[in-house]
């Protein structure tokens, strides 16, 4: 079976996106775990069966402002994006190229584009994984707009 690509939009920025290798993939998911582990086992941790997870949301929420700060070591976000260089190319033109080599100025100064094309690259390495990010994402958005007197 071949690796899928999957190609996205970002920004003013198109980016192919082809599925890393077995091993290459588990390498990253390591450093995924690594980042996110700690922080999904918490939010895991405080989770009770049978309570709707909208009712948990201050756990939830902790789990992302944890996500972020994880997220926000240089080194670990460094290694991420060179873990992901590889398998991207990005159209320039009627040109393709390897992101490797648009790297460095691709993304200066645009480092919303570059956050949207890393989560874009977990997304098509690890969708079932990912799902559960969402999940949560979901979940933090709808509770943050219910109103603050519906736990009557």
């Amino acid at each position: 079976m071949a690796l899928t690509t999957e190609t996205t939009t970002i920004g003013s920025h198109t980016f192919d996106v082809t599925r890393l290798p077995t091993t290459d993939a588990l390498l990253l998911f390591e450093r995924l775990l690594g980042l996110l582990g700690p922080t999904l086992g918490k939010a895991l941790a405080g989770y009770k069966p049978g309570k709707p997870l909208l009712d948990q949301d201050a756990n939830i929420a902790q789990a992302v402002a944890e996500a972020a700060n994880g997220l926000s070591q240089p080194r670990a976000l460094v290694e991420l994006g060179q873990a992901l260089l590889e398998s991207t190319v990005v159209h320039m033109g009627k040109q393709k190229l390897q992101l490797a080599d648009q790297y460095e100025t691709l993304f200066a100064g645009e480092l919303d584009v570059w956050v949207g094309w890393v989560w874009f690259c977990l997304k098509v390495n690890f969708p079932r994984f990912l799902a559960i990010a969402d999940t949560l994402k979901g979940a933090v958005a709808a509770a943050q707009a219910a109103p603050a007197d519906s736990e009557q």
